[in-house]
């Protein structure tokens, strides 16, 4: 029983890292707000990359918004963490605790992106919105 237990270990040990995770990466429309907290928001292309495991769990991702017609660009990374979900954005540069919510299309800056209720529009950190991102 021992050696059949060694065996699976060196087995498991000698596959690759990623061997059980996937990458998926799409580009999604995103609404950047900005660090300067200037009074419009700036439409920009996101693109995400996540790192799912091989039940399709996400453990890591990574956005990297670009702003339209400018030279801006914004990483957000976040991943589960012994902390929970944790968020680093290149703005702050610093981890914190974040949860995903449901940005109003009616409220507050958002309003200025003129989006249509039910557009399918979350927001991923406080400078940022994206379109049909997952929840997971």
């Amino acid at each position: 029983m021992k050696k059949a237990l060694i065996a699976l270990a060196l087995i498991f040990s000698s596959l690759p890292a990623n061997a059980q995770q996937k990458t998926y990466t799409y580009i999604e429309m995103c609404w950047y707000l900005g660090k300067q907290n200037h009074p419009y928001v700036d439409k920009a292309n996101c693109e995400i990359t996540d790192v799912r495991n091989s039940q399709g769990f996400l453990q890591r991702r990574m956005i990297e918004a670009k702003v339209i017609n400018s030279n801006i660009s914004y990483t957000v990374k976040s991943w589960f963490g012994s902390k929970g979900f944790m968020t680093w954005d290149s703005d702050s540069r610093r981890s914190y605790k974040n949860q995903y919510t449901i940005a109003n299309p009616t409220a507050g800056v958002i309003k200025d992106a003129k989006l249509p209720a039910g557009s399918g529009v979350t927001q991923v950190t406080k400078d940022l919105w994206v379109r049909q991102i997952s929840w997971d």
